[in-house]
């Protein structure tokens, strides 16, 4: 009697097996496609699958190209760049797939009004400062939610420049404008670079003149970018006697007697002081000797008589 029993309950056994694995049998998205979906939408796609007794309804999503749409698990779809992309839903019990075509369009949204500048104010106009030093300028523009753009510029980079932060960097002595310009409105700063004087000197310590030729003297300044301001030279002779040339005022010597004498130049100049951040008078002197010969190479004498070669 047993064995009868098990051969009755083995059909309905196997009955009650195949009810568990009832396989999908199509997957369906919806929608199946989408002609014009703008970058950066987000939208979201629902997989149906049959039949409505399949065992597993679960599906796993792909996007046929990540750059175009990318797809999470639950079917939310993202534009991401321009083009076209196949959204693929895919059965987990059987492989059945579904999909959508997707057109990714660039974004519709209108653009903002542009807002024009109408003025830009600099926290100083004037600047001074020392080689190598730096100095931030801001700009204030108005209206301040304008969409112009603050660009910055310097007229003499070679003696100070500016970044797009407003940071003006000192480098070598002389004169710059930085203007700041916002659309069609504009506003200026003048920078002084400042570099003390160390000495000023005469190019060579003696000159030989020939008897009626002339020489214009001049002084010189170191270091090469230094920034003397309002110089005035003022030369005379240093000796009474021998008078043996000319001299004007600008410096312009003309040979008149064989003979030796010096020449002196006084330098009177203003420049900045740093500590009391003003322009002080300073002076300084240098001197130069003329010797006058007959000829080009002739001997000639010069002090207490004596020979000149």
């Amino acid at each position: 009697m047993r064995s009868y029993k098990l051969i009755l309950l083995l059909p309905v056994l196997l009955l009650a097996g195949c009810e568990k694995n009832v396989p999908v049998s199509s997957v369906t998205v919806i929608p199946s496609s989408i002609d014009s979906m703008e970058e950066g939408e987000v939208r979201y796609l629902t997989a149906t699958v049959k039949p409505d007794k399949a065992t597993d309804k679960s599906v796993v999503w792909k996007t046929s190209n990540e750059y175009v749409v990318t797809v999470t698990y639950d079917g939310k779809v993202t534009a991401v760049g321009l083009g076209n992309a196949t959204v693929t839903a895919e059965a987990v019990n059987g492989g059945k797939t579904g999909t959508c075509d997707i057109t990714v369009i660039p974004s519709q949204d209108p653009q903002p009004p542009e807002i024009k500048a109408t003025s830009v104010t600099l926290n100083e106009s004037e600047l001074v400062l020392a080689k190598n030093d730096t100095f931030v300028l801001t700009a204030a523009l108005e209206p301040s939610d304008t969409t112009d753009e603050l660009k910055w510029s310097s007229s003499d980079t070679s003696v100070a420049t500016i970044d797009n932060t407003g940071k003006v960097t000192a480098l070598a002595g002389g004169h710059a404008v930085i203007t700041a310009s916002a659309g069609d409105v504009s506003a200026q700063a003048s920078v002084s670079v400042e570099v003390p004087v160390k000495s000023f000197n005469v190019p060579q310590k003696s000159i030989t003149l020939p008897l009626g030729k002339t020489y214009d003297a001049y002084v010189e300044y170191t270091p090469a970018d230094a920034t003397p301001h309002d110089v005035k030279v003022e030369w005379s002779i240093r000796y009474s006697s021998p008078i043996v040339f000319q001299l004007s005022k600008e410096g312009k010597i003309t040979a008149t007697a064989i003979g030796a004498n010096v020449c002196d130049a006084v330098i009177t100049y203003a420049e900045y002081d740093f500590s009391t951040r003003a322009y002080v008078q300073k002076q300084d002197e240098c001197a130069l000797e003329i010797v006058v010969v007959k000829q080009e190479d002739g001997d000639h004498e010069g002090f207490d008589n004596e020979n000149w070669d």
